[in-house]
């Protein structure tokens, strides 16, 4: 398409269902630096690339949209710094900041806290601390500095939750996930608010369990549908049942 620019995708989570599925619908539509912790998503990258095994010299059309893949354990020092830095280096910008890395492990119940404790903190710091120190990062390094460029080009955050941050389902010893889940969609309505200085939004989509529930396509869809439009401090539910916003 002529005069078509693709916006630059931070994603993190591309080794995950979500990701991987993100990657291999839209890269067409993104430059998508491709963060993953442990598996490489099964997508082309500059690492990578797609073989037809009945013709491994025949050209394959996904090649021509690599994601830019970068390891990182987002946990460790330094590298929520070290994962941004890669990407205006490779791009010169971020317009969209998919949060999408997540722990969705139940752990344990809450009397257990005193075993159960590391695994709980970690899930709060990668579920909540990551995505605000993403933000952070990014503000600093790239978008405080280009306000007007900021609303040009309908810069994102869009952050990943759930329906466990809006209901209480009971008998599954998730109270941590959903706290954690609880706590992103209202970090995502701050950072909407103080975010909108600069020009950027920011909202969140909440699934329910999927594929179970809703499928991996959909969840993927509705990411797009939110970037695409002009909503900011909104967290949208999907279920089954469909798409409704819940503030």
């Amino acid at each position: 398409m002529a005069g078509f620019v693709k916006r630059v995708c931070l994603l993190t989570g591309a080794g995950g269902r979500l990701g991987e599925a993100f990657c291999r619908t839209y890269a067409d539509q993104y430059d998508i630096v491709a963060v993953y912790r442990t598996r490489h998503p099964e997508v082309p990258s500059q690492v990578q690339r797609l073989r037809d095994p009945r013709n491994p010299t025949a050209s394959v059309p996904d090649n021509e949209h690599p994601v830019f893949a970068v390891q990182a354990d987002l946990l460790e020092t330094g590298q929520v710094r070290r994962v941004v830095e890669l990407a205006l280096t490779r791009f010169d910008r971020v317009d969209v900041l998919l949060n999408a890395a997540a722990d969705v492990q139940f752990h344990g119940p809450l009397v257990e806290a005193e075993r159960l404790g590391p695994a709980f903190r970690a899930q709060m710091e990668l579920n909540v601390m990551v995505p605000m120190q993403l933000v952070s990062q990014l503000h600093e390094a790239s978008w405080r500095h280009t306000p007007d460029e900021n609303r040009a080009l309908r810069r994102h955050v869009l952050n990943v939750s759930s329906t466990s941050g809006l209901r209480i389902y009971t008998g599954h010893h998730q109270a941590v996930y959903s706290a954690s889940k609880a706590a992103l969609n209202y970090l995502t309505c701050h950072m909407a608010d103080e975010l909108s200085a600069i020009g950027v939004r920011a909202n969140a989509l909440a699934p329910n369990s999927f594929p179970a529930i809703v499928t991996t396509e959909r969840v993927v869809e509705a990411l797009v549908r939110l970037d695409e439009g002009d909503a900011t401090g909104q967290v949208l539910e999907l279920d089954a049942e469909g798409e409704r916003s819940t503030r």
